[in-house]
């Protein structure tokens, strides 16, 4: 399997984020967030919901530094436990079930601005988050349109 420290992949991935905008399905699981950046009202322990944040992200490409804002939008996600450390604030923990498996949707933005924009519209364009592709089915396409 191919990773990001291959070269051809990453500009592959970084192709399909930044400038054909495609979302990427990942089976990434979240075990726990932090309150302050939870977008969205905390729910309560054993409720479903779908939570987006956003991470700043340095590839190195061919010697040179590309910083990429991923909104990540997880699918799935059933409240386990709610933490409140005071020295750290609130931790909201995460599970899932075998029936629906939790997963994650990321997009990248070359900007924090047109990232937090996009994390307030995901509602929006939910079902292109639902509907994404995996890395491989993407580059499958990918390869066939060349």
């Amino acid at each position: 399997m191919k990773t990001e420290k291959d070269n051809d992949f990453l500009i592959e991935k970084l192709y399909l984020m930044l400038v054909k905008g495609e979302k990427i399905r990942s089976n990434n699981r979240l075990n726990f967030i932090k309150a302050d950046i939870f977008d969205g009202e905390l729910g309560e322990v054993g409720q479903e919901i779908m939570t987006t944040y956003i991470d700043k992200i340095e590839y190195e490409l061919l010697g040179e530094k590309i910083t990429v804002f991923l909104v990540n939008s997880i699918f799935n996600a059933i409240i386990s436990k709610i933490e409140d450390n005071k020295n750290e604030g609130k931790k909201i923990y995460f599970s899932d079930t075998d029936t629906k498996p939790m997963y994650r949707v990321y997009s990248g933005f070359l900007s924090e601005e047109e990232a937090i924009h996009e994390q307030y519209n995901i509602r929006f364009n939910i079902q292109e988050y639902k509907d994404a592709k995996k890395i491989d089915e993407h580059l499958e396409i990918l390869a066939t349109e060349k």
